[in-house]
Parts: structure tokens; C-alpha cells; sequence
């Protein structure tokens, strides 16, 4: 498996494999949650995206970007993964992860930030395996399929920082 820069042929599988991955359970966005349009608009906005691909077929997908527009938050970056259902569990979430940090270390950032809806257990204890500590819990934040979900706010330091 290699992880690398998607390159714009990737598109459509990418698109694919996150609409198969998303669903009314672990996303609050509305569906399907991705498009070309919406990958390359989100390229055009600074977005970044690695792709786990294996002999041709793209497993996994992760963009990430700049948390806040402003110079005070410049420290700040999140992402979104998606990996294929059909591949999950097989580190390919840990490759694209680690991928994903040495990136953004090189890019300065010093703080990652990712949401997660307290429904999908699966990818709470995925981000507390790998080290993310829940920093904030939004309570009752989306209403979906008959019930309140909790939106949870998990960070990873990639070095230690000091607030002054």
C-alpha cells in the first residue's frame, strides 16, 4: 500500500469510496457527502488530500486543512478520513494518520482537530487508540435519524505548546 498526493485521476474513486463510506449514522452532512465538484472546489480552497491506494484502487482518502482563516490560529489544522468499509481495520486509517502528521508538522501546524459524532463508536475509539484526548463535547449539536447526537471535539498535539 502506498500513501501520496491524490492526483486528479483519483477523483472518481475518491468519490465513490467516500460516498460508500458515508452515511445518515457518522456524518451530520447532508448526502451524498462528496462530489467532484465539492473535492475540487475544496482543492482550490487549500485543502489537502493523501490517498492510501493499493495496486490502483484508492482504500482511503484524508484532506486536511487550516482549522481558522485567521494568522492567530495559523497552529490549528483538521481533517476528514474515510476509509473503505470493505478495507477498515487493517491499518490503512494509521498509515494515511501518520501520513497525514509528518505533513502537517512540516506545514508548522501544531495543533489537529477532529469532530466526531458520539454515535460512531467505532471511529471514537479509533482516535483515542492513536492518542487524541476529547476536548469538548457539543451536547444534542445534530438531530439524526430520530435522535440527538453529541458532537465530539478530539485534539492531538504534534508537539507541546504552551499558552501564554
Amino acid at each position: 500500500m502506498q500513501i501520496r498526493p491524490m492526483k486528479l485521476e483519483d477523483i472518481e474513486q475518491v468519490v465513490a469510496m467516500e460516498n460508500k463510506t458515508w452515511d445518515n449514522f457518522n456524518t451530520p452532512a447532508s448526502l451524498p457527502a462528496a462530489n467532484k465538484h465539492k473535492i475540487i472546489q475544496a482543492f482550490q480552497n487549500h485543502s489537502h488530500y493523501l490517498v492510501a491506494e493499493e495496486n490502483g484502487v484508492i482504500l482511503g482518502v484524508l484532506d486536511y486543512h487550516a482549522c481558522y482563516p485567521f494568522p492567530s490560529a495559523r497552529h490549528v489544522v483538521s481533517f476528514i478520513i474515510a476509509v473503505d468499509k470493505d478495507t477498515q481495520g487493517q491499518g490503512i486509517g494509521h498509515s494515511l494518520i501518520r501520513a497525514f502528521f509528518a505533513m502537517a508538522k512540516s506545514d508548522n501546524y501544531k495543533k489537529v482537530v477532529i469532530h466526531v459524532l458520539s454515535s460512531n463508536k467505532n471511529a471514537c475509539r479509533f482516535y483515542e487508540n492513536i492518542g487524541f484526548t476529547l476536548e469538548a463535547t457539543l451536547k444534542n449539536q445534530f438531530y439524526l435519524n430520530g435522535t440527538y447526537v453529541d458532537d465530539l471535539i478530539y485534539s492531538y498535539y504534534l508537539e507541546e505548546i504552551h499558552a501564554k
